[in-house]
């Protein structure tokens, strides 16, 4: 902000409240904007457009691109894992699997749903099992009651650095919104956004078979529809590389998981 204070840029329909625009990490993390400028209904941008048009402007050199779907995803991601052969695999009840177990991505898929959990080469086994909530993937009727069934990529251990090392005009930003950029963030798709009606002004409860937190939604393209992604680090929640939701990577380790969730209005 502090090096593009002359420039004032309209924000497409889904970020019409104050939000995060990704950015290049290597440039500037993200922009805020303390009042939003929405754009007339019937000249909506197309989120993945706002956000590539937003880059150029900005002189960031990275492409947004729309999620594919999630099993597509998935299926991507264990072509991934098994061609590089590192790390282990994690299924509740069972031995941890390495990749001498694990040759084949349609064997590795089996494992995910059946409720795996991939742990990097170089990451910690007891920590990653902190997010092994739900052996089977079943949500209790008692929970199916809530609002609406979506599937939750729960991330975890990310380093980053302290927010006194934001610059302060962003750190003003922050203090003057009420909202801190690396807390309780769930990251959402803007179409699911509207086809549910999750308001990000608003607070929302994503419910698990093994606990509840509070949230705030916020959009982003690159999440696949009918997902939400959030950090799950046992030191608290903590940003993620937003281009890649399931490809989790830091100095001390990296570790996801799928589990079933319900969200619904705080």
């Amino acid at each position: 902000l502090a090096q593009h204070s002359q420039v004032v840029i309209p924000t497409a329909l889904p970020f019409t409240t104050v939000q995060d625009i990704p950015g290049h990490p290597d440039f500037l993390r993200s922009v805020r904007m303390a009042q939003a400028f929405g754009a007339p209904a019937d000249d909506a941008l197309d989120p993945v457009d706002f956000l590539n048009r937003l880059g150029k402007i900005l002189g960031i050199n990275r492409d947004v691109t729309a999620a594919d779907s999630l099993s597509e995803l998935i299926e991507k991601q264990a072509e991934v894992l098994v061609n590089a052969k590192e790390g282990v695999v994690l299924q509740p009840k069972k031995d941890p699997a390495d990749f001498d177990d694990i040759d084949e991505a349609d064997e590795l898929l089996k494992r995910f749903k059946r409720g795996a959990c991939f742990v990097a080469a170089f990451g910690q086994i007891d920590t990653a099992l902190k997010f092994s909530f739900d052996s089977l993937g079943i949500i209790s009727d008692e929970t199916k009651k809530h609002d609406f069934t979506m599937q939750l990529i729960l991330t975890g251990g990310v380093e980053r650095a302290s927010l006194a090392s934001r610059s302060p005009i962003l750190s003003k930003v922050d203090q003057e919104s009420g909202l801190n950029p690396f807390a309780d963030g769930a990251h959402v798709n803007p179409e699911t956004i509207a086809n549910l009606a999750l308001l990000p002004k608003k607070r929302w409860v994503v419910n698990t078979p093994e606990g509840s937190i509070k949230v705030q939604i916020r959009p982003d393209p690159t999440v696949p529809p009918g997902v939400i992604l959030m950090s799950g680090a046992p030191n608290g929640p903590k940003p993620w590389d937003v281009a890649n939701p399931v490809e989790l990577a830091s100095p001390g380790q990296k570790s996801w998981r799928i589990i079933p969730a319900v969200i619904k209005e705080a």
